[in-house]
């Protein structure tokens, strides 16, 4: 006899620490003003089944799945959930495993975890989260995965194809992105928000100081894709956060005026 599916279709399955509950509604809570399909325990379970068989075919009726992690780290019904999903990823390979950390969440947390979490591409909210740039890369990566048109697409009412006036080829070849790129500009999100983050925190260090930062340098061997970092990732992301209050410089050649702004 075959296992009954869900007859609803749910975009996230949400996997989360019960402890870590009022920090994970919040973050649930901001999906769904995105149209974002979710399931949640709290909120989904019918009262009176057994837990587990709604929790399997939850699993298998949802396209993604989200594991949070808080500072109280997995929990034993959490770690439950994941092996479903993991089961589900070995027979579906495209089936997509997302791992966010919450606010709050310690080194030790994450040194604790699974190996398959660690190496994964994950979203980190480091102060809260209303933090723009993570919950953005985090819709782009999810509508991406459901297959989603953007911001710059439209899908027609009569075929339910997507439409574009203008396709954008992403590759840039050898030529460098730039600030205007932001949007192609994909595999650095990690980087992008490490650095964002040094520099918050350094300006943060000396708000109340008498010296002001007023220059941050990144540096890299050649080749390694400084320039689109800076620009299409760190730039980008710095005027999203604070506006248009940056500028950035570049050596261009060597001469007289080696800045190039």
């Amino acid at each position: 006899m075959k296992n009954r599916k869900s007859a609803k279709k749910y975009d996230v399955f949400i996997n989360y620490n019960s402890r870590d509950a009022d920090l994970v509604n919040a973050f649930v809570q901001r999906l769904k003003e995105e149209g974002i399909n979710c399931w949640m325990d709290y909120w989904d379970t019918v009262l009176g089944e057994e837990a587990i068989p709604q929790l399997a075919e939850a699993i298998e009726a949802s396209s993604i799945f989200i594991v949070c992690i808080g500072k109280h780290g997995g929990g034993p019904w959490q770690k439950r959930e994941l092996v479903t999903a993991l089961k589900k990823r070995i027979e579906d390979k495209k089936y997509c495993i997302i791992p966010v950390f919450l606010p709050g969440v310690t080194q030790e947390v994450q040194e604790k975890l699974d190996d398959f979490l660690t190496s994964r591409t994950f979203t980190l909210f480091k102060h809260n989260l209303n933090e723009k740039l993570p919950f953005k890369w985090l819709l782009r990566t999810i509508n991406g995965e459901l297959k989603r048109p953007g911001s710059d697409r439209k899908v027609s009412k009569k075929s339910g194809k997507i439409l574009q006036n203008k396709v954008t080829n992403p590759y840039k070849g050898l030529d460098k992105f730039r600030k205007a790129d932001h949007e192609l500009f994909f595999g650095r999100q990690n980087a992008t928000i490490n650095i964002i983050d040094s520099i918050e925190d350094s300006i943060d260090e000396v708000r109340f100081a008498q010296e002001k930062v007023r220059l941050f340098v990144l540096a890299g061997v050649s080749g390694c894709g400084k320039s689109s970092l800076a620009r299409a990732g760190v730039m980008a992301g710095l005027e999203e956060n604070w506006g248009n209050k940056w500028h950035y410089a570049t050596v261009n050649k060597p001469g007289e005026t080696p800045l190039f702004f």
